[in-house]
């Protein structure tokens, strides 16, 4: 049986054509795990080290252009954005984070932190005041919870609908 192509052999497949109009000849040093993955990359796509190596930097840099676009454009699968998240040696929380700073940025929203103390005593004060709600409506707990599975059922009725 086939081997399947690696996930960077299928994503550098698109850019491995050469349209630069010429070459410049350099010398880099790289991780051994890195070349150990571009050697057999470039076997799998039977191309050779420097075009995998000019692929992967023509990608990053079409990549990087599109920016926040890229994202908006379509989905992006979980295997991807892990493997991002580890490229960039941070956590998939970190990196929704850092994804979610950057476009609310691009929008005019800053974040700021909230020290946890701080976080526990809005929260509290939040709680607090919808349970005098509560108490002033004469709303239960179970009614409550009625209220928001029969919202939850129109929205998933109504996202049905609109997929038909």
């Amino acid at each position: 049986m086939k081997e399947r192509p690696s996930r960077l052999s299928e994503n550098l497949a698109p850019y491995l054509a050469d349209e630069s109009g010429g070459v410049t000849k350099l010398s880099i040093s790289l991780p051994n795990d890195l070349v150990d993955e571009v050697r057999r990359t470039a076997r799998e796509r039977r191309t050779s080290v420097s075009a995998t190596i000019g692929a992967a930097l023509r990608r990053a840099l079409k990549e990087d252009r599109q920016g926040v676009g890229a994202v908006e454009s379509g989905p992006v699968s979980a295997a991807d954005v892990a493997d991002l998240a580890g490229f960039r040696g941070r956590s998939l929380g970190g990196l929704v984070d850092e994804a979610l700073g950057e476009w609310l940025e691009t929008r005019g929203i800053r974040l700021s932190t909230v020290r946890d103390d701080e976080w526990r005593r809005r929260l509290a004060s939040l709680i607090a005041r919808r349970r005098i709600l509560a108490e002033e409506h004469g709303w239960t707990a179970e009614a409550v919870r009625s209220d928001v599975d029969a919202a939850v059922k129109e929205v998933r009725e109504a996202r049905a609908a609109r997929r038909r």
